[in-house]
């Protein structure tokens, strides 16, 4: 489940008549959830942000695909904030961070707080990231992410289940029963609404195994709803 949600999307003219340059980026937060195998040690919350640089013919824009993409998988990506320290060793500060490109799908820079742990989801902060293309000549692309307050599902908010630790039963919160034969379709539903006259901000799910024995891990992504390709994020912020 993703928790909250900044998306940004920049596009900019290129070389040839629609043919342009775009910037997207998503910057999502998985919450932090009990661990039913070892209650001392919970699951803690996720950060992962990832943007898609290329170019893009938009010439027909109701039939974009990934025939119509070229990557631009040389640039240099930098995400800053400021962050607002909790006390203590926990100082407010000035964040400069890296974000690596992948090469799967090319075009692909992205960072999570399992890679890097100063990276942190804070509401209201205002987030921004840079891409350099490469040369002498480069060019500078940004996007800029403001994080909401979180919302919850509401199958999940208070529900419970008991569960086996070691032997003994234990009752876990945000834990759901659900039959595996036969196989029962789970509707979920979002506990926010729309402020009076406005839209509800996009929400996505994520859905993904975490080892109970070592929670702190990136979690296997098994199913998920946001957009994984740029051609797919692109037409969705269309």
């Amino acid at each position: 489940m993703n928790r909250s949600l900044a998306l940004a999307v920049l596009a900019l003219p290129a070389l040839a008549c629609g043919k342009q340059t775009f910037l997207v980026a998503a910057f999502v937060q998985a919450p932090a959830l009990p661990n039913p195998q070892d209650v001392s040690h919970p699951i803690p919350q996720f950060q992962v942000m990832t943007a898609y640089f290329g170019t893009i013919d938009t010439t027909n824009p109701t039939h974009l695909d990934a025939s119509k993409e070229a990557p631009i998988t040389d640039a240099t990506a930098h995400l800053s904030w400021r962050h607002v320290g909790n006390g203590g060793s926990d100082v407010s500060e000035d964040r400069v961070i890296a974000v690596p490109a992948i090469a799967d799908p090319a075009g692909t820079y992205a960072i999570s707080s399992k890679d890097e742990p100063r990276l942190t989801f804070e509401i209201g902060v205002p987030y921004r990231l840079i891409l350099q293309t490469a040369g002498a000549d480069g060019e500078a692309y940004g996007a800029r992410f403001v994080p909401a307050p979180p919302t919850d599902i509401a199958e999940f908010k208070d529900s419970k289940c008991t569960v086996t630790v070691s032997g003994a039963m234990y009752t876990s919160p945000r834990c759901k029963d659900w039959p595996l034969s036969p196989p029962k379709e789970l509707v979920i539903n979002r506990t926010d609404t729309a402020p009076p006259g406005q839209e509800l901000l996009p929400a996505f799910v994520l859905v993904g195994k975490i080892d109970p024995q070592n929670p702190s891990a990136a979690p296997q992504i098994t199913f998920k709803t946001v957009p994984d390709r740029a051609d797919k994020l692109l037409k969705y912020v269309l």
